[in-house]
Formats: C-alpha cells, sequence, structure tokens
C-alpha cells in the first residue's frame, strides 16, 4: 500500500537529493500525476539556511507560469506523510507539474546526439524559457542536463529553482556572489568566488548544454585555465580547441559549421564581458537556421525508440543463444539465490539441477517484501524488463556488487536497494545508484536504476556496463 499526502498517493521515487525525494504523486481527486518534492522536517541537515533555500524556490516559482517550465501547483510547510505502516512524518512538501517525458540527457546519453534542427529546436526552447525567467527578475543558477525535461509532447521544461536568485542579486547590486551550482557546469567567474552575473552564468550553461546535445559530450570537464580544453578558449585560441573536438568525428573538421562553432565561442568566453547577451544569441546566424517541426520532434523520438527496441531484442536473443549453448554444452553456470539467510547455488547442466546451500554471508532475516507496481508514467532509459522472478534478479544484483567489492543496502520491505560504485583499484567513489525492481505485467518486472549522486555520463556509462554483465534473461516491456 503506498504512503499517502494528503490527496497525494505517493506511489515512487522519481529522483532523490541530499535532503529532498522527489515522488510521483497521484491527486485522488483528479486522478492527474504530479512529481511531489518532499522535505522531512525530522531531517537534522534542514538547517536555517536550506530551508531558506526552499522558500526561495517557492516563493521563485509561484511568481511563473511558462510552456518551456516546470510550474509549481501547490506547497504545503505543514504536511503529513502517512505510511503503509500508520507510521506518520511530519513533512514540507512542493508540488510540481509532472514532465512525464523524461530528462533531455537520458535521451542523449542513450540514444545518440541530435542533428542541428534537432538541436536548434530545443536551444529555442530552452532560451524562450531563460528569457521569460529573466524578464521576471529571476536567474536560476543551476542550469544542466538534468534540470532540462521533457512533457507527453517531448517539449522542453526548465526545472528545479532551488538556486535561484533575484536578477539584481539579493543586495540589488545586479551580481550574485555565493558559489553554487553544478561545477562542470560553472562559468569561470563562480569558480574563482567573483561576484557574477545571473543572465551571463545561465547563458553560459546553456551554451555547454547546446554543445551536449549536438556532441553526446560536454566542451570541457570544468571552466577553469587549467582545464585541457578550456584552457584554449582562454588564451583565445578556439581554432585549436575546435580541432582538438573535430577528431575523431564523423566528417572530421567539417562536423561542426562554422555558425555553430562561432556561437558556441562568443557564449563561452572566459571574460564575461566578452560574452553575447540573450538578445544577441536570438540574433546569431546559427539561432535563426532551420528548425526542427514539432512533428519532426516525436517521428524522430518515435524512431529512436524503435531503433533501442530492435537492438534490446537482438541483445536479449544473443543472451538466449548463450544460455542454450550453455545447457548443451555441459558446462556450468552458477548463480546465486538471495532469500530467508542462505545463498543456494544452482549448477546447471544439460540435464541436471543441483542446488548446494551454505550460511549466508549477509545474514539475511526472512522477511516478506513489498513488490510494487510499475508505472510507466514517466518515461526512463535507464530501466530493463525480465522475467526472473524478483527475489533471483534482487540475488543477481547483490551477489554482483559483492563480487566486485561494493556494499550494497538493500531495503527489508521493497525490493530496492543502494550501492556506491567505486573505481577500479582506487577505491574512490564512481556514482551513487539505487535500484528497485517491479511488477510490470504478469510474469514481467522492471529493473529500474536512479542515481542518487555522481556525474550523470559516469551514471550512464555504470548503468550500462551492469546491464550487460548481469546474467539476467531480458524482455520487452
Amino acid at each position: 500500500m503506498p504512503s499517502q499526502l494528503g490527496k497525494y498517493t505517493l506511489i515512487r521515487t522519481l529522483g532523490s537529493g541530499a535532503n529532498s525525494k522527489v515522488k510521483l504523486g497521484l491527486d485522488k481527486t483528479t486522478n492527474r500525476y504530479f512529481a511531489v518534492k518532499i522535505l522531512k522536517k525530522g531531517n537534522p541537515n534542514l538547517d536555517s539556511k536550506f530551508l531558506e533555500l526552499v522558500m526561495t524556490e517557492v516563493h521563485t516559482m509561484s511568481q511563473l507560469n511558462h510552456p518551456n517550465i516546470v510550474n509549481l501547483v501547490e506547497y504545503g510547510k505543514d504536511g503529513v506523510v502517512e505510511k503503509s505502516t500508520g507510521v506518520k512524518e511530519p513533512v514540507i512538501y512542493i508540488v510540481l507539474e509532472l514532465a512525464t517525458g523524461g530528462e533531455l540527457f537520458d535521451y542523449v546519453a542513450t540514444t545518440g546526439r541530435f542533428s542541428e534542427p534537432i538541436a536548434r529546436f530545443y536551444f529555442h526552447q530552452l532560451i524562450e524559457g531563460l528569457e521569460y525567467v529573466h524578464n521576471k527578475g529571476v536567474v536560476h543558477r543551476d542550469l544542466k542536463p538534468e534540470n532540462v525535461l521533457y512533457d507527453q509532447f517531448f517539449n522542453l521544461k526548465i526545472a528545479d529553482f532551488g538556486f535561484a536568485a533575484p536578477l539584481e542579486g539579493r543586495d540589488g547590486s545586479g551580481y550574485c556572489k555565493t558559489k553554487l551550482g553544478t561545477e562542470s557546469y560553472m562559468a569561470p567567474e563562480i569558480h574563482m568566488r567573483k561576484p557574477y552575473n545571473g543572465t551571463s552564468v545561465d547563458l553560459f550553461a546553456s551554451a555547454i548544454i547546446l554543445f551536449i546535445t549536438f556532441t553526446q559530450h560536454p566542451p570541457f570537464t570544468k571552466a577553469v585555465p587549467e582545464d585541457p580544453f578550456y584552457k584554449l578558449l582562454c588564451a583565445n585560441r578556439p581554432d585549436l580547441f575546435w580541432k582538438a573536438h573535430s577528431k575523431n568525428k564523423p566528417n572530421g573538421a567539417d562536423f561542426f559549421s562554422e555558425e555553430f562553432k562561432n556561437l558556441i565561442t562568443v557564449m563561452l568566453q572566459f571574460n564575461p564581458t566578452q560574452r553575447i547577451s540573450l538578445a544577441e544569441v536570438k540574433a546569431h546566424p546559427w539561432y535563426n537556421g532551420p528548425v526542427a517541426t514539432i512533428e519532426d520532434i516525436q517521428q524522430e523520438f518515435a524512431n529512436r525508440k524503435g531503433k533501442i527496441d530492435a537492438e534490446n531484442e537482438a541483445k536479449r536473443l544473443a543472451k538466449e543463444q548463450e544460455r542454450a549453448n550453455r545447457a548443451t554444452g555441459g558446462y556450468a553456470a552458477q548463480r546465486r539465490v538471495y532469500r530467508k539467510g542462505v545463498v543456494q547455488r544452482s549448477h546447471e547442466t544439460g540435464d541436471r539441477d543441483v542446488d548446494l546451500e551454505e550460511e549466508s554471508k549477509w545474514q539475511i532475516e526472512e522477511i516478506k517484501r513489498n513488490l510494487e507496481e510499475y508505472n510507466p508514467i514517466v518515461k526512463k532509459t535507464t530501466e530493463f524488463f525480465t522475467t526472473e522472478l524478483p527475489d533471483d534478479i534482487l540475488d543477481e544484483l547483490v551477489g554482483y556488487f559483492e563480487e566486485k567489492g561494493y556494499k550494497p543496502e538493500v531495503a527489508k520491505d521493497k525490493y530496492k536497494m543502494k550501492v556506491q560504485v567505486l573505481k577500479e583499484k582506487e577505491n574512490e567513489p564512481i556514482v551513487d545508484l539505487s535500484i528497485q525492481i517491479t511488477k510490470a505485467a504478469v510474469d514481467k518486472y522492471c529493473v529500474e536504476f536512479l542515481r542518487l549522486d555522481g556525474d550523470q555520463f559516469d551514471f550512464f556509462k555504470q548503468y550500462n556496463i551492469i546491464k550487460e554483465e548481469l546474467d539476467l534473461e531480458d524482455t520487452v516491456y
């Protein structure tokens, strides 16, 4: 039984931060879905500074309403989440429009870069959303691909105004002073802890997002003079910057149009006074080039989905053949079974099946987990489907991570775990994951991966590695 927050049924987690969770919420009175951001009042990290950021987000979003922004629906400072166990937790909550199309970054990372007309379509929507926000006297300050979402028709929506600030700065000087945001998308003046113009740093981040949508990778790691790529722009050598980025690209030096190179170069200048304004961005020749229509966009995403489905089906058939070869070949394949405080190892051969039991090194209690229903309302590319049983899936995951030296934390009441993926031999964290198994249909289950912390590029890389290396029988939804 899902938890309740007033009229909202909290179905599953969509995202998670250090001090909050975003849940898929169903309004029981209208049968409409929303994104519900929840902050537990008992959380010791909810200090006055963080609560001030929450209030800033609410105040900011209450002034905004635009097609290219995730709009505010409701806010409550005295909410109560009632869990299925009857436990009640006091919370602060923010109800937002639900962007059911998922994250822009998901599609670029998993299905490839966009063509110029499609990249231009989304850059137009991003700039139009920013222009509206700036005209309302607000700067975002944390623009990044993860905060750029899609609605059901694949229109762009700017999300997460938690670091938003007044355009004129909190002291009215026209400059912001707090170092906030995500390092990979920060303008150099923020790294240098100098006062900065909010509109300029928003545009700087938007240029990085544009570059990623067109190339499937960032233009640099960090906008500092020591960065191997950004130092070329700092030294006023854009020719070398673009020469470096043209290596290994289709068509080499002709991969980037001259207009694209010029726009990115002038938007990413080290000196903020040398960057072009939003009005100049809209007047730029590249910005005014051919733009995809919404029909083109929807056809493009349908084609991409079809391609992914075909690739997944081919991989599934290959795995099936591999399993058949193992069985007829007569050699053993080991599987751990994670349940009831024992680890069972099944040695499968062509004509016999022998189970060996040993004491579990995890000392798991015999408990009953709740298998939640899969909800496809929000599109995700970091999930796959299998006909394996949930206990076997959980076991396979735990065994996989244990063998790599990681320490998975398994929930006692649901088919869910958290794990920190580490660099091989260095023991440094790469990314923190949450993995949940849900029931998608009769004898069909979804394994969904969620990033809790770490770089998005690393997250997608690790998802693909884990999915490929797991010995699970894939299927389609």
